[in-house]
């Protein structure tokens, strides 16, 4: 699970694309949280303000829910921060098949890397 949030905001005046754009993510949301049970509070967007503050709700969501999703993908493969060419299982594989003094070496290698 991660620690991180994300703040993800607009700036510059939205255009008619824009406006469109995100009055159309607003209502897809609106919909999902009318379907919830018990409804969901409709998100706000009778002015640009609302707007801008239920787009970026909507995409701060999107991007935790991405970032949760590469996080779990990476546990699920096994990755080994550092090492992104081994998974985790293939790392202790390596250990296992190892000599003691290449061992030691892989130690000394990844103790010099650390910040």
């Amino acid at each position: 699970m991660t620690n991180l949030t994300f703040n993800t905001s607009w700036t510059g005046t939205p255009n008619e694309f824009d406006i469109n754009a995100a009055h159309f993510l607003v209502d897809i949301e609106n919909a999902k949280l009318a379907a919830e049970e018990p409804p969901g509070t409709p998100l706000p967007k009778s002015n640009n303000a609302q707007l801008k503050s239920s787009v970026e709700t909507i995409l701060n969501a999107t991007q935790l829910k991405s970032w949760s999703s590469y996080g779990n993908q990476a546990v699920a493969a096994g990755y080994v921060a550092g090492t992104p060419e081994k998974t985790n299982s293939e790392v202790k594989d390596l250990y296992k098949n190892a000599t003691d003094a290449g061992r030691l070496a892989a130690i000394a290698a990844l103790e010099s890397n650390q910040a």
